[in-house]
């Protein structure tokens, strides 16, 4: 049953002693709390078929999302591990994939739970609009939506593709300090082990990655698709890994240039 205001009954109280590594979307107005560690995907990953918008997230490339996703998971849960953190997921409000595939925005946080119950990967909560942020799933993990449930405009200029561990607030704060503007995040760090295990095709897990991309441009006037990439090494994985998630992303990046 999905309470009233969005969010799935919380569970009792959860607390975190140090970092955690949480998969959101890629929404460049989502902050978050100090000990956060972010990994980006539209719409957290959920998917639907068969409805809503098939100009920006047609139903090909939800097949394939459906496809690569719990090993995209699979992957990232082993890197959290690595890391010494627990992975967990989101939700948020107003968040535009879901929007897309009209799932409802009363049912978000029910269909994200859902899919990371099947997944085997906890689900933390939704993240709320508010000016700061907040406790997340009655937890001591704190995040927030600086633009309202209404407002549906985004104002990134940007998209940053992470390929060595996530990204930090501190991090993405550093990055935006240019004043260019804010900025999508769009998890690559799963990528080379999905791809080294045979588990889906190289194609498909490229696919994936360039998906969210396309979802950047499509919902935000100031991305100019891969022209608005920056490629961010955090450093926290096994630099092998780190290594081939880059030669993977510029391979993406080198043939939708090219195409």
């Amino acid at each position: 049953m999905v309470a009233e205001n969005n969010e799935v009954p919380s569970p009792e109280r959860r607390e975190y002693p140090k970092m955690v590594s949480l998969v959101a979307c890629i929404d460049e107005d989502i902050d978050y709390g100090e000990n956060v560690v972010a990994f980006g995907m539209a719409g957290t990953g959920i998917t639907k078929l068969g409805e809503g918008n098939q100009k920006v997230y047609p139903d090909e490339k939800r097949e394939v999302v459906e496809k690569v996703r719990p090993f995209a998971f699979s992957a990232l849960n082993e890197i959290a591990v690595g890391m010494g953190m627990p992975l967990l997921a989101t939700s948020h409000v107003g968040c535009g994939a879901a929007a897309a595939q009209e799932v409802p925005a009363d049912q978000i946080a029910a269909v994200t739970k859902k899919m990371c119950t099947d997944l085997e990967i906890d689900y933390l909560g939704h993240i709320p609009h508010a000016d700061e942020p907040v406790e997340v799933g009655n937890s001591n993990v704190e995040a927030h939506i600086g633009r309202s449930e209404e407002e549906h405009h985004h104002g990134a200029r940007r998209i940053v593709i992470t390929v060595g561990g996530g990204i930090t607030e501190e991090e993405l704060q550093a990055l935006e300090s240019d004043g260019y503007g804010d900025a999508f995040i769009v998890s690559a760090d799963w990528l080379s082990r999905v791809v080294e295990s045979g588990s889906v095709s190289r194609e498909d897990a490229l696919t994936f990655v360039g998906l969210q991309v396309d979802i950047a441009d499509g919902i935000a006037d100031g991305v100019s698709h891969f022209e608005s990439v920056r490629v961010w090494n955090a450093g926290r994985m096994e630099s092998q890994q780190m290594l081939e998630n880059i030669q993977l992303v510029n391979e993406l990046i080198k043939n939708t240039r090219s195409a």
